[in-house]
């Protein structure tokens, strides 16, 4: 298992793209700070941009982690020669999950050293309510890149091509796949049958659960549905992988 996740974290780590991206995080985060900083640009203001900044950087970023994890075994075929050498789809599962999560940890850490070096080059300081807040943000959108990797998880390894799962994880982390599925639990034909279960939407479910983390008051339904998403994606991954015929 350690082999094959130092395997894993070292073949991304050699990509080229990865120190590309970071590093254009870096200059454009700096810049357009550097830019907005005038006698009105304070920590709240600076808050707000890094808001806006780290969503999109989340969807860019996300689809980078996924597509490196997961897609680029299929694209090479090599998936099949891995579990040739006696690793079992049920852990290679488990072992795509965990270097989602190990990648997802490490870019953010970066993204959170860029944010600490900007503040210094600012030379401003934040409240412990803005530490908080990114505190929350940071590991509410690590959450979101994890649970959504499991559910596009599915759709890559039934077909055992890139392509699939790909989109799923870019509808998902845009929110397009959410603002579907809101617009169809909002109905009043849906709602009178099972009730307004829009929050229980993974959208709504993510922004919830980084206000539990901001507010420190523990919402029960939000984290439930959290671990069903995340569990229910791995386990239904393993069911439809388990029997399939590898594709050569």
């Amino acid at each position: 298992m350690f082999n094959y996740l130092k395997a894993e974290i070292y073949r991304i780590f050699k990509k080229r793209s990865f120190y590309i991206l970071m590093i254009l995080a870096a200059v454009s985060y700096i810049a357009i700070n550097f830019i907005m900083n005038n006698d009105g640009y304070n920590a709240e203001t600076l808050m707000m941009t890094t808001g806006v900044l780290v969503q999109l950087g989340t969807i860019i970023l996300g689809i980078f982690i996924f597509t490196t994890v997961y897609n680029d075994d299929f694209n090479s075929k090599s998936m099949q020669a891995i579990i040739g050498y006696g690793i079992k789809r049920n852990k290679l599962v488990i072992f795509k999950i965990i270097t989602t999560a190990i990648m997802s940890v490490i870019v953010f850490t970066l993204l959170s050293i860029i944010f600490f070096v900007n503040l210094k080059l600012l030379n401003m300081s934040l409240s412990s309510d803005n530490l908080r807040a990114i505190a929350s943000l940071v590991t509410s959108n690590i959450v979101k890149i994890l649970v959504i990797s499991a559910i596009a998880g599915i759709f890559s390894f039934f077909y055992q091509k890139a392509v699939p799962g790909t989109i799923v994880f870019v509808l998902a982390i845009s929110q397009v796949l959410d603002m579907f599925l809101s617009t169809i639990l909002g109905l009043n034909s849906v709602i009178s049958l099972i009730g307004d279960r829009r929050e229980l939407v993974l959208g709504s479910v993510l922004s919830n659960f980084e206000e539990i983390i901001y507010t420190g008051n523990i919402e029960i339904i939000p984290i439930a549905a959290i671990i069903i998403y995340f569990l229910g994606a791995i386990l239904i991954t393993m069911f439809t992988f388990k029997n399939r015929e590898l594709e050569f």
